[in-house]
């Protein structure tokens, strides 16, 4: 990363965070964690992802909490009552509180039921909301007492605007992708309408009718499901794809009761992989491919980018350690989950965030 243009007064910081990565990974860690090389496929949205949440959920009371010496401890990202859920789940040990957390500058973070993880280096955990320019070339990510974490070259208004609404499409991403994972979101379908459909309003009532019926055939239960919502580019109108975690349906019952037009049932190949949570994950990249494509005004008018069914979402656990083999160790140990690393900014030239490492673990195997 060139230094041009750089503040003098930040110059200083240049060699230690171009440095970083080579510094804090140690060359034993790689043999120490058991950690096997990978593919990088689909991890560009993490990689966004990782930088993205650390900056936005400093300063939210439903991630951090503030001990009596003023710095942020992280805490469960979920309802008041995470604290008692995670103790009846036998994580107490994992609940992080003033009286068992060492505050540390490596944040690890693990999506429950996911099989993903992830590690960032986020000294005192008292980073702004947003990076902060420095001159018209540079700008920055710091900390309260002014250590540079990363920096950036300075964007134009128009194209920092492209990049958020980028970054909004990736966080929708990966939070479509862990849900799909957490709830075993294994079967995908279209629902299509006769006659076109143009009202969003009208669509998501259709839609809403038909799971209300749906849970009728599991006792009245609610289960989780996903969907999005997209305008034909022929003018056909609207058309819903959904992933729903029933493997066999009833394909007369559901044509009968949809009763708008076409239900098309979808095995493409890739969703057969044999790991479960790697079949979740493939689907979801099915249904990303339409959360990218703005074609019916979610960005102007703020519209959720996809559904979901509630009271099944994705609970994190989060804990900050002094060192980073220390936060790989309660990685690899964490409640029988085999994580690997899968990727590095360390082996990414293009990183403009603090260093970050990704982990994921494998699923349960069809059949077993």
């Amino acid at each position: 990363m060139s230094v041009e243009h750089l503040p003098p007064y930040l110059e200083s910081s240049v060699p230690r965070i171009l440095e970083l990565p080579s510094g804090v990974v140690e060359p034993s860690l790689a043999a120490y964690s058991g950690i096997s090389t990978q593919s990088e496929c689909q991890l560009d949205d993490e990689r966004t992802f990782l930088l993205d949440s650390m900056v936005s959920d400093v300063g939210s009371d439903r991630v951090f909490d503030r001990s009596a010496s003023g710095l942020l401890i992280p805490i469960w990202a979920a309802e008041p009552s995470a604290k008692a859920e995670c103790e009846a789940e036998g994580l107490a040990d994992s609940f992080p509180c003033q009286s068992d957390i060492t505050v540390g500058p490596y944040r690890a973070s693990v999506a429950l039921d996911t099989g993903e993880a992830s590690i960032i280096y986020a000294p005192r955990r008292s980073l702004g909301r947003s990076w902060m320019a420095v001159d018209e070339y540079w700008e920055v990510l710091a900390t309260d007492d002014g250590e540079v974490i990363a920096k950036r070259p300075r964007d134009s208004d128009s194209v920092r605007h492209a990049k958020n609404l980028e970054r909004a499409d990736k966080r929708a991403l990966v939070a479509l992708r862990r849900y799909c994972v957490r709830n075993s979101l294994l079967k995908m379908l279209t629902l299509t309408y006769a006659d076109a459909q143009f009202e969003i309003r009208a669509a998501k009532r259709d839609i809403n009718a038909l799971f209300v019926r749906w849970r009728h055939l599991k006792d009245g239960q609610p289960f989780p499901y996903a969907y999005v919502l997209e305008l034909h580019p022929g003018g056909h109108g609207l058309h819903s794809h959904l992933a729903v975690p029933l493997r066999f349906i009833d394909k007369h019952w559901l044509q009968e009761t949809w009763g708008h037009g076409i239900v098309h049932f979808r095995d493409p190949k890739p969703l057969r992989d044999p790991d479960l949570r790697e079949r979740a994950r493939r689907l979801s990249g099915y249904l990303a491919k339409y959360i990218s494509k703005d074609m019916i005004g979610a960005h102007e008018s703020n519209r959720h980018r996809y559904e979901v069914a509630q009271g099944f979402g994705v609970k994190m656990v989060r804990r900050s350690f002094s060192s980073l083999r220390e936060a790989n160790q309660w990685l690899v140990n964490f409640r029988g989950e085999r994580f690997r690393q899968v990727w590095s900014s360390a082996d990414t030239p293009d990183w403009e965030g603090p260093f970050a490492l990704v982990y994921r673990s494998p699923g349960r195997c069809e059949g077993r």
